[in-house]
C-alpha cells in the first residue's frame, strides 16, 4: 500500500503545480494589460504638459539613438527630440488628441516611429507571440512532470514484489548458506 500512496501523492502534487502554473499564466495577460493601461491624461492648469509628455513616451526618436522622444530629450542633448517634442506640442496646442498626432507622426516616418507596435495586422503577432509560447512551455512542463510521475510509479511497480515471502524461500536458504560459509 506504501507505493500506491506515493504514487498517487507524485500525481496530487503534479496536478497542484500545474494547476498554480495554469493560473499564473492565465493571469499573465491581465497583468500586461493592467501595466499597459494609462489613466487618461489630465490638462494641467500651465497647459497641456502631460499630454505632451506622455505622447512623447509613445514615439521614438528619430536621431538613431532607439530612445523614446522624452528618453532621448533626458538623456543626451538632441536637437531630433527637442524638434518633435515641439511639433507634438504644437499639434496638442492646436487641439489636436492622441491618435491624431500619432497619425501625424506615423504618416511622416512610418510605424517605425511609434514606441510599441499596433494590435492590428501582422503586428498583432508580436502581442499574441509571448503568451502563446507561455502556455506552449507550461504543457510542456505538465507533460514532463506527468511523464516523470507515471514512469517513477511503474519503475516502483517493477521493483517491488508484493507476492509475499514464500516466494522468497529458495533465496533464504542460499543466504544462510553464504553465511554459513563466512562465519
Amino acid at each position: 500500500m506504501p507505493r500506491e500512496r506515493t504514487s498517487s501523492t507524485g500525481l496530487l502534487l503534479v496536478r497542484r503545480i500545474t494547476a498554480r502554473l495554469l493560473a499564473l499564466v492565465a493571469l499573465l495577460p491581465l497583468l500586461t494589460l493592467a501595466l499597459m493601461a494609462r489613466p487618461p491624461m489630465a490638462v494641467w492648469a500651465d497647459g497641456n504638459v502631460a499630454l505632451v509628455d506622455s505622447l512623447s513616451d509613445e514615439l521614438m526618436c528619430q536621431c538613431g539613438c532607439s530612445y523614446t522622444v522624452n528618453a532621448c530629450a533626458g538623456a543626451m542633448q538632441c536637437d531630433v527630440s527637442e524638434q518633435m517634442r515641439k511639433v507634438i506640442s504644437d499639434k496638442v496646442a492646436q487641439g489636436q488628441g492622441r491618435q491624431q498626432v500619432i497619425s501625424y507622426f506615423a504618416s511622416q516616418y512610418g510605424e517605425k516611429v511609434l514606441a510599441a507596435p499596433t494590435k492590428q495586422g501582422f503586428n498583432l503577432t508580436a502581442w499574441v507571440t509571448p503568451f502563446a509560447a507561455i502556455l506552449a512551455g507550461a504543457g510542456v512542463v505538465y507533460l514532463i512532470l506527468q511523464a516523470w510521475v507515471h514512469r517513477r510509479g511503474a519503475e516502483q511497480d517493477e521493483t517491488v514484489d508484493e507476492s509475499g515471502p514464500a516466494d522468497l524461500g529458495a533465496y533464504g536458504e542460499r543466504v544462510d548458506r553464504e553465511l554459513e560459509q563466512f562465519v
